[in-house]
Formats: C-alpha cells, structure tokens, sequence
C-alpha cells in the first residue's frame, strides 16, 4: 500500500526530488552566486564587529552546509525547523536537555557506543 496513510505515515508529496535538491538552496545567499552550495571548510567565521551577533561564529554552533541540511530535512519532513549535529553527543546532550525529571525515553540499547556502556 505505497503511498497510503494507512500506518499513520505522512502521504507522499509531489515533486520530492525538487525538493531535495532545491529547498534551501537558493544563489543569492552565496557571495559566489553558486547554484550548487559551496561546501564550506572553515571552522571559524569572520565577525565584522567584535560581540556583534553574526549568522555563523563557529562551526559547531552553525555553519552554511548545515543550515541547507536542515532546511532540506525539514521541508522534506513537513516540519517547520530541524536539527543537525556535529557529532552524536551532542545531539544526546540536546535530548536530555529538552528531558524533564520523570520523562521517560524510548530508545533502542545502541544508539551511541559510548552511551551504551555507562547505561
């Protein structure tokens, strides 16, 4: 039954190859015009004014191929916003974060091999 909702899954939208490759990705964005988005190396970004708040500062709090992941990801999702991290702790750091005393997790027993030893 492809395509159905008969298992509570999103229905399948028109056009999701456009999607992909379009959503987020747009050449004004670029100093360089690129219609395919650089991929972009550097770690740390330049400031303009010291304490000024930019859209990227370190690659870890955000970068411009993240950014585009995102979008993608959300828009193919239906979903307004999504996350992407740098490594998997600390995307298990951010789940606990968004946990409150007495909330319960349903995980499988490897989701990161560190995690799975101290548990």
């Amino acid at each position: 039954m492809a395509g159905s909702n008969a298992f509570g899954f999103l229905p399948l939208f028109k056009h999701f190859a456009t999607h992909a490759i379009h959503t987020g990705q747009k050449p004004e964005q670029w100093s360089s015009w690129a219609v395919v988005p650089p991929i972009t190396l550097s770690t740390i970004f330049k400031q303009r004014v010291p304490g000024d708040e930019e859209k990227y500062i370190y690659t870890r709090f955000g970068n411009p191929n993240r950014h585009v992941l995102e979008t993608v990801v959300a828009a193919l999702d239906g979903a307004e916003y999504c996350l992407a991290y740098s490594s998997g702790m600390a995307a298990i750091l951010n789940i606990c974060h968004l946990l409150k005393t007495g909330d319960t997790i349903i995980s499988m027993n490897e989701v990161y091999e560190e995690k799975r030893r101290t548990l």
